[in-house]
């Protein structure tokens, strides 16, 4: 666990109600999804919740990364490849996930994605 994040991930006595709080979401925003574009992006947004709800006391960024494309393989998106990513540029990944957090701008996250995601 990055200890540096500590303070900013769900504490355990709430993970199993915000991980269904962000399923919900995220089935819903899927059943109202009007494109690949849109969808790709409600991925993106549910891996972020995901990442920040931190399950599991180890392995989050593993499955979090999986899961990513295995939902983008599923809807037929093209994947980010956080694993690749993650191998490359792990501060700078952590960087712009707490950057986003911080601002609630995705785009320069998605921008930072982009870059690894050939």
């Amino acid at each position: 666990m990055n200890t540096e994040n500590k303070d900013i991930y769900a504490s355990r006595t709430v993970v199993s109600r915000e991980m269904k709080k962000i399923t919900d979401i995220f089935n819903r925003r899927m059943n109202e999804s009007l494109n690949k574009a849109i969808t790709r992006e409600i991925i993106l947004l549910f891996i972020i919740d995901y990442i920040f709800i931190h399950p599991f006391s180890d392995g989050n960024g593993r499955v979090g990364a999986i899961l990513s494309d295995l939902l983008c393989y599923e809807c037929n998106v093209k994947p980010f490849y956080f694993y690749k990513i993650r191998k490359i540029d792990r501060k700078g990944l952590d960087i712009a996930l707490n950057e986003f957090r911080a601002n609630q701008n995705i785009t320069p996250f998605y921008e930072f994605i982009e870059k690894y995601s050939n």
